[in-house]
């Protein structure tokens, strides 16, 4: 249970990162943090959806 946990917070703070100093990099510094924390909200959404119909797919 605490590994699981462990390894959602790396990844959660992992994606933010990389959306907040890559993705959004040339956003203004005021709604950059926003859209870091919106981009961590879809996509973990999108791959969802993708993985559970490949697995129907198959």
């Amino acid at each position: 249970m605490e590994t699981q946990l462990f390894i959602f917070l790396l990844l959660f703070f992992t994606i933010y990162l990389i959306a907040y100093f890559r993705v959004f990099r040339n956003w203004a510094p005021k709604i950059r943090p926003e859209a870091s924390s919106c981009l961590h909200l879809f996509l973990p959404r999108y791959s969802c959806c993708f993985f559970s119909l490949n697995r129907y797919t198959w």
